[in-house]
Protein backbone atom coordinates (compact mmCIF):
# COMPACT_ATOMS: atom_id res chain seq x y z
CA UNK A 1 0.00 0.00 0.00
CA UNK A 2 1.14 3.48 -0.82
CA UNK A 3 0.20 6.93 0.40
CA UNK A 4 0.37 9.86 -1.99
CA UNK A 5 0.04 13.39 -0.65
CA UNK A 6 -0.27 16.41 -2.93
CA UNK A 7 0.08 19.82 -1.30
CA UNK A 8 -1.02 23.06 -2.98
CA UNK A 9 0.16 26.26 -1.38
CA UNK A 10 -2.18 29.22 -1.93
CA UNK A 11 -0.58 32.63 -1.54
CA UNK A 12 -0.44 36.08 -3.14
CA UNK A 13 3.25 35.78 -4.03
CA UNK A 14 6.20 33.39 -3.89
CA UNK A 15 7.57 34.93 -0.68
CA UNK A 16 4.30 34.21 1.15
CA UNK A 17 4.26 30.64 -0.22
CA UNK A 18 7.88 30.16 0.87
CA UNK A 19 6.96 31.10 4.46
CA UNK A 20 4.66 28.07 4.67
CA UNK A 21 6.52 25.14 6.16
CA UNK A 22 5.66 21.59 5.07
CA UNK A 23 6.95 18.57 6.96
CA UNK A 24 6.28 14.92 6.20
CA UNK A 25 7.44 12.01 8.32
CA UNK A 26 6.94 8.27 8.23
CA UNK A 27 7.32 5.85 11.12
CA UNK A 28 6.43 2.33 9.99
CA UNK A 29 2.94 2.50 8.53
CA UNK A 30 2.21 5.89 10.13
CA UNK A 31 2.49 8.91 7.83
CA UNK A 32 2.21 12.43 9.19
CA UNK A 33 2.02 15.57 7.05
CA UNK A 34 1.95 19.00 8.62
CA UNK A 35 1.66 22.45 7.06
CA UNK A 36 2.41 25.50 9.16
CA UNK A 37 2.04 29.04 7.90
CA UNK A 38 4.76 31.26 9.25
CA UNK A 39 3.06 34.54 10.05
CA UNK A 40 6.38 36.34 10.40
CA UNK A 41 7.99 38.33 7.64
CA UNK A 42 11.52 39.70 7.85
CA UNK A 43 10.24 42.96 9.32
CA UNK A 44 8.33 41.10 12.04
CA UNK A 45 4.91 42.13 10.70
CA UNK A 46 2.80 40.29 8.14
CA UNK A 47 -0.62 40.92 6.59
CA UNK A 48 -2.15 38.35 4.27
CA UNK A 49 -4.52 39.73 1.64
CA UNK A 50 -6.18 37.32 -0.74
CA UNK A 51 -5.79 33.56 -0.71
CA UNK A 52 -3.41 32.18 1.89
CA UNK A 53 -3.23 28.59 3.03
CA UNK A 54 -2.65 25.08 1.81
CA UNK A 55 -4.77 22.29 0.37
CA UNK A 56 -3.72 18.72 1.08
CA UNK A 57 -5.01 15.78 -0.95
CA UNK A 58 -4.06 12.32 0.21
CA UNK A 59 -4.62 9.01 -1.52
CA UNK A 60 -4.46 6.17 0.99
CA UNK A 61 -5.16 2.43 0.94
CA UNK A 62 -8.85 1.58 1.30
CA UNK A 63 -8.15 0.15 4.76
CA UNK A 64 -6.58 2.95 6.78
CA UNK A 65 -6.91 4.63 10.15
CA UNK A 66 -7.15 8.39 9.63
CA UNK A 67 -6.58 11.29 12.01
CA UNK A 68 -7.04 14.71 10.41
CA UNK A 69 -6.81 18.08 12.18
CA UNK A 70 -7.15 21.58 10.79
CA UNK A 71 -7.58 24.95 12.47
CA UNK A 72 -9.21 26.63 9.50
CA UNK A 73 -10.36 24.47 6.63
CA UNK A 74 -12.62 21.62 5.68
CA UNK A 75 -11.85 17.91 5.79
CA UNK A 76 -13.30 15.38 3.33
CA UNK A 77 -12.74 11.61 3.43
CA UNK A 78 -14.21 9.16 0.96
CA UNK A 79 -14.15 5.38 0.60
CA UNK A 80 -12.04 4.43 3.64
CA UNK A 81 -12.47 1.39 5.89
CA UNK A 82 -11.00 2.08 9.32
CA UNK A 83 -11.39 4.31 12.32
CA UNK A 84 -11.63 8.05 11.64
CA UNK A 85 -10.83 10.92 13.99
CA UNK A 86 -11.37 14.36 12.46
CA UNK A 87 -11.13 17.82 14.07
CA UNK A 88 -11.62 21.26 12.54
CA UNK A 89 -11.59 24.59 14.35
CA UNK A 90 -13.43 26.36 11.54
CA UNK A 91 -14.47 24.14 8.67
CA UNK A 92 -16.91 21.50 7.57
CA UNK A 93 -16.38 17.74 7.81
CA UNK A 94 -17.63 15.38 5.09
CA UNK A 95 -17.13 11.62 5.51
CA UNK A 96 -18.60 9.57 2.63
CA UNK A 97 -18.71 5.81 2.12
CA UNK A 98 -16.71 5.19 5.28
CA UNK A 99 -16.68 2.09 7.44
CA UNK A 100 -15.59 1.94 11.09
CA UNK A 101 -15.67 4.02 14.24
CA UNK A 102 -16.10 7.78 13.70
CA UNK A 103 -15.11 10.61 16.05
CA UNK A 104 -15.69 13.99 14.36
CA UNK A 105 -15.82 17.50 15.81
CA UNK A 106 -15.96 20.98 14.29
CA UNK A 107 -15.93 24.24 16.21
CA UNK A 108 -17.72 26.04 13.38
CA UNK A 109 -18.90 23.92 10.48
CA UNK A 110 -21.38 21.32 9.33
CA UNK A 111 -20.71 17.60 9.67
CA UNK A 112 -21.96 14.99 7.19
CA UNK A 113 -21.26 11.29 7.75
CA UNK A 114 -22.35 8.46 5.46
CA UNK A 115 -21.41 4.80 5.68
CA UNK A 116 -21.20 1.63 7.77
CA UNK A 117 -20.65 3.15 11.18
CA UNK A 118 -19.66 1.04 14.19
CA UNK A 119 -19.25 3.74 16.86
CA UNK A 120 -20.05 7.43 16.64
CA UNK A 121 -19.20 10.59 18.53
CA UNK A 122 -19.79 13.83 16.66
CA UNK A 123 -20.21 17.45 17.68
CA UNK A 124 -20.43 20.79 15.89
CA UNK A 125 -20.25 24.03 17.81
CA UNK A 126 -22.11 25.83 15.04
CA UNK A 127 -23.44 23.76 12.17
CA UNK A 128 -25.79 21.05 11.00
CA UNK A 129 -24.98 17.41 11.74
CA UNK A 130 -26.26 14.79 9.31
CA UNK A 131 -25.58 11.07 9.79
CA UNK A 132 -26.70 8.36 7.36
CA UNK A 133 -25.88 4.90 8.67
CA UNK A 134 -26.01 2.27 5.93
CA UNK A 135 -27.11 -1.34 6.28
CA UNK A 136 -24.40 -3.21 8.15
CA UNK A 137 -23.90 -0.40 10.65
CA UNK A 138 -23.91 -1.73 14.19
CA UNK A 139 -23.83 0.11 17.47
CA UNK A 140 -20.69 -0.59 19.46
CA UNK A 141 -21.79 1.37 22.52
CA UNK A 142 -23.65 4.65 22.73
CA UNK A 143 -23.66 7.07 19.83
CA UNK A 144 -23.43 10.75 20.70
CA UNK A 145 -24.50 13.44 18.23
CA UNK A 146 -24.58 17.11 19.21
CA UNK A 147 -24.58 20.61 17.79
CA UNK A 148 -24.57 23.98 19.53
CA UNK A 149 -26.47 25.71 16.72
CA UNK A 150 -27.98 23.69 13.89
CA UNK A 151 -30.18 20.77 13.00
CA UNK A 152 -29.39 17.12 13.67
CA UNK A 153 -30.59 14.62 11.04
CA UNK A 154 -30.06 10.90 11.64
CA UNK A 155 -30.96 8.15 9.17
CA UNK A 156 -30.69 4.55 10.41
CA UNK A 157 -31.19 1.23 8.59
CA UNK A 158 -34.01 -1.17 9.46
CA UNK A 159 -33.29 -3.35 12.48
CA UNK A 160 -30.79 -0.96 14.00
CA UNK A 161 -30.82 -0.96 17.81
CA UNK A 162 -28.84 1.42 20.00
CA UNK A 163 -28.94 4.05 22.69
CA UNK A 164 -29.05 7.53 21.18
CA UNK A 165 -28.05 10.79 22.84
CA UNK A 166 -28.68 13.68 20.44
CA UNK A 167 -28.77 17.32 21.58
CA UNK A 168 -28.89 20.76 20.05
CA UNK A 169 -28.63 24.15 21.70
CA UNK A 170 -30.48 25.97 18.92
CA UNK A 171 -32.05 23.69 16.35
CA UNK A 172 -34.05 20.51 16.21
CA UNK A 173 -33.45 16.78 16.37
CA UNK A 174 -35.44 14.63 13.94
CA UNK A 175 -35.86 10.86 14.15
CA UNK A 176 -38.32 9.34 11.71
CA UNK A 177 -39.80 5.89 11.11
CA UNK A 178 -38.33 4.21 14.18
CA UNK A 179 -40.30 2.14 16.66
CA UNK A 180 -39.85 3.38 20.22
CA UNK A 181 -40.35 1.34 23.36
Amino acid sequence: PEVLVVIEKLAMDQAAADRMEVTATQDGDRVQVEVRGSGRSEGGFNINIGPHGARLRASVPRQARIEAHTRDGRVSVRGVEGDLRVRTGDGSIRLEQVSGAVDAASGDGSITIDGRIQALTTKSGDGRVRVRAEAGSAPAGNWTIATGDGAVVLELPDGFGADLDATTGDGRVMVRDLPFE
